[in-house]
């Protein structure tokens, strides 16, 4: 998994291989004090359960950040 070692939430796991979206999402949800909730305290949804909008946006930003990386 792209976190090892850590107990976390479904939502927080992702593997190297998969999308880059999927794995900053991982990322983000895997950070901080409230690891997997979001801001209402509510479990955040796995990859595959998010909308196709919401999995675009995380998608564009890693096509984002792959362009920046790359200057």
């Amino acid at each position: 998994m792209f976190v090892v070692g850590m107990d976390l939430p479904d939502c927080c796991k992702a593997w190297p291989t998969d999308p880059l979206g999927k794995r900053l999402y991982a990322a983000y949800n895997s950070a901080g004090d409230r690891k997997g909730l979001n801001y209402q305290g509510l479990p955040c949804p796995v990859w595959e359960d998010l909308t196709p909008e919401i999995r675009l946006k995380w998608e564009s930003v890693a096509t984002f950040a792959e362009g920046a990386l790359c200057r």
